[in-house]
């Protein structure tokens, strides 16, 4: 058959078979090659993590595969590679409007997430508009202790500043103390998208209280209109502030 090295005649032209033939006239006789493509039934099949993170402006057009690899290779990266969030692959693989994070969710594993989040906030992860993590803050511990922390929070913060899509976030339980709610109040209270943050039992103390009363109920932006902050100890200072 001619040469050029494209596939020639018939063979399996329908593509049904995983195997294809290429025949060759040779002075010594018949040659046959053969090529197995990639599998055709639909299923996504997943390479080895990269350990390079995409740069912002990098990210146009991520397949589902594409996320997952990018959400692995930020696991990695904080070491938390070994227990890779089932919620978060869940949410990622279906496209869900809810990002639930289940089992152990620490830290580490916020700064991983909040990678992906910050690189597809409003493109490929446009979908998400609610973020619950009231399930990982009873379920898993680290160093005795459930949920994420300050650290969690500040990152998150960050993720809440820039989207155009997140509409509720649901954090009660996880411990983030007054210096992570201030940094999410000062996001919630700049970003109108926002509408419901659940922070009942995150210990955000007066301290806390404060910042709410500065942030978000003096905010000309802001459109909370769902806030849960009970039983976070926020003294009478705090009570009066916001109210």
């Amino acid at each position: 058959r001619g040469g050029g090295g494209g596939l020639g005649g018939s063979g399996n032209s329908n593509g049904s078979s995983a195997e294809e033939e290429e025949e060759e006239a040779s002075a010594g006789g018949r040659t046959v090659r053969r090529r197995r493509p990639a599998s055709a039934g639909g299923g996504m099949v997943l390479r080895p993590p990269s350990s390079v993170l995409l740069a912002p402006g990098q990210n146009d057009g991520a397949t589902i595969e594409t996320l997952v690899r990018q959400y692995l290779a930020a696991g990695k990266l904080y070491g938390c590679q070994g227990r890779a969030n089932a919620g978060v692959l869940t949410c990622l693989r279906f496209g869900l409007p809810t990002l639930r994070a289940s089992g152990s969710f620490h830290d580490a594993d916020m700064l991983a997430l909040g990678e992906l989040l910050l690189l597809h906030r409003n493109g490929a992860l446009a979908h998400i508009r609610r973020l619950d993590f009231s399930i990982a803050s009873k379920e898993g511990r680290e160093h005795g202790k459930c949920g994420f922390r300050s650290h969690g929070a500040f990152v998150l913060s960050r993720v809440l500043r820039e989207s155009r899509h997140i509409h509720e976030v649901y954090l009660q339980r996880n411990r983030v103390g007054p210096y992570g709610s201030s940094a999410l109040f000062l996001a919630a209270g700049s970003n109108p998208t926002v509408r419901t943050l659940v922070m009942r039992r995150c210990q955000i103390g007066e301290r806390g209280a404060l910042a709410f009363a500065e942030h978000v109920c003096a905010s000309p932006t802001t459109r909370l209109a769902k806030i849960d902050l009970s039983v976070n100890q926020i003294g009478f200072r705090g009570c009066i502030a916001i109210e």
